[in-house]
């Protein structure tokens, strides 16, 4: 088998530098061939690789470590390339970042496990435009909320052409990856703020005086906005038996069900289901008409090769006088996670899921006082699963 001469070559330099060398001397490798030598070379280490790269994220830094996804593809005739192209957007992205701050980019193996202290997850697909053409695309995901802060692709070109194609793919890469990790640094460097403390961790979803303040961000203000107010009280709930953190998730999710409904979300750090005459008092105060409730009853996980979740939510709305005019809990499918997706993506899957399942019999409850919705205000989850089912409470 060809050996890979690897000396003076460091992560700093192209990886057109590299060397092969044969029984007969040694001559440059084109970028296309060393694609194709590599996928002979990827099963033999992927999983030193593997190893390395858990070691490597285990070790405390400041440092933006992205976790790099094999390739997905549809086509048998590109599968070979899953790897060895995802290895050479890698190196090409190592490469242009190199100046950029302190990041380290991890590649993973096809069957291994995504290290647990990467920062972002890219994965993407080669597609095939035709018999021997093709273009690549590549997504950066949160691996804590699920979402895919950047798409980017190439334009179509030869297959003998997939080295082109890698540069490509990394220079689109390049700015995203930077700009996520500003962004993340950013919010690294802001202050925390603790929660207000429970006495002997009791929490009264009956409408205890409870007021916590490290929550979610408040809902913008009203200046210029001609929607009529809805309270939305910070929701409880319990995840994992209370080992996964959901206040903050369910009641943003709470904020963009009011908004979906055609109101303006008001924030309010009463917590849980409160008691009649709390939410009259709160929203005589505010003066709204209504207020939302959110209770996730349960959360529980599961492991397939990537995390699953299914949620137990309650909705409740009372009215202006205090009334419950609506309580109904809604029980989502399994939701199934994408590979890399920790349990607070899950966590925001399962609201997501909750709130499409509530909405239409909300949309018919006011029917005749909210304005049409936007559809750019409703928030889609990427995970995977069908359409959940609701209960009918005792009250509506």
């Amino acid at each position: 088998m060809a050996k890979l001469q690897t000396k003076n070559h460091n992560l700093h330099r192209p990886i057109a530098d590299l060397r092969i060398v044969t029984s007969v001397g040694v001559r440059t490798a084109g970028p296309f061939r060393r694609i194709v030598l590599s996928v002979v070379l990827s099963a033999v280490l992927a999983g030193g690789d593997l190893v390395h790269t858990q070691a490597q994220a285990e070790k405390p830094t400041k440092t933006v470590i992205v976790a790099f996804l094999p390739l997905s593809t549809q086509d048998s005739r590109t599968k070979i390339y899953s790897k060895p192209v995802a290895d050479e957007v890698a190196g090409h992205l190592r490469y242009r970042l190199a100046k950029q701050g302190r990041f380290r980019i991890e590649s993973v193996s096809s069957s291994g496990t995504v290290p647990p202290r990467v920062h972002f997850i890219v994965d993407g697909r080669i597609v095939t435009r035709s018999a021997r053409r093709i273009s690549l695309e590549a997504h950066i995901r949160d691996p804590d909320s699920g979402r895919r802060l950047a798409v980017v692709a190439t334009s179509t070109r030869a297959l003998t052409r997939i080295d082109e194609l890698a540069s490509d793919l990394a220079d689109k890469l390049a700015p995203d990856v930077i700009r996520a990790a500003g962004e993340l640094r950013g919010r690294a460097g802001a202050p925390i703020i603790m929660p207000e403390t429970v006495i002997d961790g009791v929490i009264d979803s009956n409408g205890a005086d409870d007021t916590g303040t490290a929550l979610p961000v408040d809902p913008p203000e009203a200046d210029g906005d001609g929607r009529p107010p809805l309270v939305v009280f910070d929701a409880i709930g319990r995840a994992a038996g209370g080992t996964v953190p959901v206040d903050a998730v369910a009641t943003d999710a709470g904020y963009v069900l009011a908004s979906s409904l055609g109101f303006r979300p008001v924030a309010n750090r009463k917590r849980g289901i409160v008691r009649s005459a709390m939410a009259r008092d709160v929203l005589r105060q505010t003066g709204a008409r209504y207020g939302l409730m959110i209770d996730v009853l349960a959360i529980d996980f599961s492991w397939d090769g990537v995390l699953l979740a299914r949620g137990t939510i309650r909705v409740v709305v009372v009215d202006l006088g205090g009334k419950v005019i609506y309580d109904r809990v809604a029980r989502t499918d399994t939701l199934v996670g994408n590979r890399g997706d920790r349990h607070a993506a899950l966590v925001r899957a399962v609201m997501v899921q909750a709130r499409d399942i509530v909405i239409p019999q909300l949309t018919a409850l006011f029917a005749d006082k909210r304005p049409s919705v936007p559809a750019s205000n409703v928030e889609r989850s990427s995970c995977r699963a069908g359409g959940g089912a609701l209960l009918v409470g005792t009250k509506k």
